[in-house]
């Protein structure tokens, strides 16, 4: 199951009934636990239905980073978005698999991983696992 990033939006925290979500790198973690955090008027609220991927890996609460976007990142700024990958992992139930957003037409390209409107977090990750020779298998891909 996926959702669209419009469809993300809904489980911002401002309709009680809904849960809470964030999406991480295309997966949809249910924070819903720690609403004080992500809720309305949290520290992290700026996150929630948002794909956080850009703000997490840049330690950033500007609107213009909380967006799933890896382009230009640094690999320390890859690394940072890992571990606040793990974090979620073992603190946050995945609800959904995939955030679905449609990505501009191919422009141009950063640092060798190409925006597509086919690709995907998982696509561009898989490259660039590839590119630095690791075993996509171990990675669970």
């Amino acid at each position: 199951m996926e959702l669209t990033l419009d469809q993300l939006n809904q489980y911002d925290g401002t309709n009680p009934s809904n849960p809470i979500y964030i999406a991480v790198k295309g997966r949809i973690f249910d924070v819903s636990t720690a609403k004080s955090f992500y809720g309305p008027g949290g520290s992290y609220a700026m996150f929630a239905g948002k794909d956080a991927t850009r703000a997490l890996a840049k330690m950033s609460k500007n609107d213009e980073d909380v967006v799933g976007s890896l382009d230009g990142l640094t690999e320390k700024e890859i690394g940072v978005l890992d571990d606040w990958e793990k974090k979620f992992e073992a603190k946050y139930r995945i609800t959904l698999s995939n955030v679905h957003a449609t990505l501009p037409p191919p422009v141009h390209v950063s640092r060798g991983i190409a925006a597509h409107p086919t690709d995907t977090v998982e696509k561009r990750c898989a490259i660039k696992c590839r590119e630095r020779g690791w075993e996509l298998g171990r990675m669970g891909w």
